[in-house]
């Protein structure tokens, strides 16, 4: 606009930090500030039109997650309908008042549902002290760890909130976006400066807080589960690759001495067979298939399944109870509870036909050995877990079930009947993972899940 005015008006271009240093006479401004929104058509706001924008306020206040989020749109509401921009405080001093009375309506929605005793019980449990820690609050704040021990510790979580009873409470009231909002403020709070808040907001983000804090810990116990299993099954197809390429080295050497045994006449016919049966390979380095190899280490694994597996059985198990892995797990926990050590007889493994014959087996303690075994291999891959009816309940992070779908009283496992993508399938992760992310490891449920970076299925196995 200077440099407009400076070929207009064949002066030179001021160096001016601000429009009102053109006037030297203050009343020149004031005139043509008050020419501006007559030029442009802009009404003043009055007071029937700030009621009207009050309602509109009230009404996005239901919807925004902060009070930056009202202001902004109270300004753009204004301007779309060419209404002068009060200042700054006044329009903040609207959105506040809105954001303050939908807290407060939200306030009295979750004291509907959730009794005074129950709320003063959250409060008292957060700020007990905790072994290790100075408040059971900040343990739940935080970061899940890797490995198996950080899957105990999701799981102490899991049974802490829901001896707390929080997974009772739907918050109907609440959207989920604004539970996550609320959420993220108590997550960053220490337990001094969140004791200095008051009501509504400090319930909102306390309630919200154990709430999304549940769900959280729900898909994160999933997705470490998964990884263990991965990761197992990683292992030990590494073990079985490397057995059968140290067999197939010893095949010409045997080949060899089976040949020297036949042709030497000093051996009697009834010890050519012994020598024979010597020169072979093991029972555990010599299998029809690979995958039969994977399944025989499987089941000498048993102190790295059995722990994983007694672990996810103390989680609730929902779903159809007719279906074979629902009641192999049952049949699983049931076990352990009663800390039987051999598999009864009989005992079905419909839910997995390839483990039969290892099921089967006269020696009944590495029977359960392989009857452990086989709900991890149907389990290795998210997608392979939604095909044989096993789903994390509800994927909190990636969105991929809506919360109408979640079944009540939020179970750790439910059985599904969605179609999924073929384990078979090959899948890659995104070309722009981070080398961490593609090495597998990830807290929270993606769109591409540790299980991918596998070569052999578990349908396979």
């Amino acid at each position: 606009m200077l440099r407009h005015l400076q070929s207009t008006l064949q002066i030179p271009t001021p160096d001016l930090t601000s429009l009102r240093a053109l006037y030297q006479r203050r009343s020149t401004l004031h005139e043509h500030q008050a020419w501006a929104p007559q030029l442009l058509d802009f009404r003043p706001l009055t007071e029937r039109r700030q009621r009207a924008l009050l309602r509109h306020v009230r009404h996005e206040a239901l919807k925004a997650f902060t009070l930056n989020h009202v202001v902004e749109f109270a300004k753009r509401w204004l301007y779309e309908r060419r209404m002068l921009i009060p200042t700054d405080r006044r329009v903040r001093a609207l959105a506040r008042t809105a954001y303050r009375d939908t807290e407060q309506g939200l306030l009295e929605a979750v004291r509907r549902e959730i009794p005074a005793d129950v709320l003063q019980t959250w409060h008292d449990a957060l700020f007990a002290p905790r072994q290790g820690q100075t408040s059971t609050l900040e343990w739940l704040q935080q970061a899940p760890r890797r490995k198996f021990k950080g899957l105990k510790e999701q799981l102490d979580k899991i049974h802490f909130l829901k001896a707390l009873h929080v997974d009772a409470y739907s918050l109907a009231a609440l959207r989920l976006e604004r539970q996550r909002a609320y959420a993220r403020r108590m997550h960053r709070r220490r337990p001094a400066r969140f004791r200095a808040l008051k009501d509504p907001g400090r319930t909102l983000e306390m309630v919200c807080f154990l709430r999304i804090t549940f769900l959280q810990t729900t898909d994160v116990a999933v997705s470490l589960a998964d990884l263990l299993i991965v990761s197992l099954h990683a292992r030990t197809l590494g073990e079985v690759r490397e057995a059968q390429a140290r067999v197939a080295r010893t095949f010409q050497p045997m080949l060899r001495d089976i040949r020297r045994l036949l042709t030497d006449p000093t051996i009697a016919d009834a010890a050519l067979r012994p020598a024979l049966l010597a020169l072979m390979p093991a029972e555990h380095d010599l299998f029809p298939s690979r995958a039969a190899g994977v399944r025989w280490q499987l089941h000498e694994k048993a102190r790295h399944v059995r722990p994983l597996l007694k672990a996810l059985l103390t989680l609730p198990l929902a779903g159809d109870e007719q279906a074979p892995l629902v009641r192999a797990c049952a049949q699983l926990r049931d076990l352990y509870q009663r800390q039987v050590r051999a598999l009864p007889v009989p005992c079905e493994s419909s839910f997995a036909p390839r483990w039969t014959a290892l099921v089967d087996q006269p020696d009944r303690q590495r029977a359960l050995r392989a009857f452990e075994a086989a709900p991890s291999s149907r389990c290795a891959r998210r997608s392979a877990m939604a095909r044989c009816g096993l789903s994390i309940a509800w994927p909190f992070a990636s969105g991929r079930r809506c919360s109408s779908q979640r079944p009540s009283g939020l179970p750790i496992i439910v059985a599904s009947t969605r179609n999924s993508v073929s384990p078979s399938t090959p899948r890659t992760p995104p070309p722009s993972c981070s080398p961490r992310w593609k090495r597998g490891w990830c807290p929270w449920p993606k769109r591409w899940t540790p299980g991918s970076c596998v070569s052999m299925t578990a349908d396979s196995i």
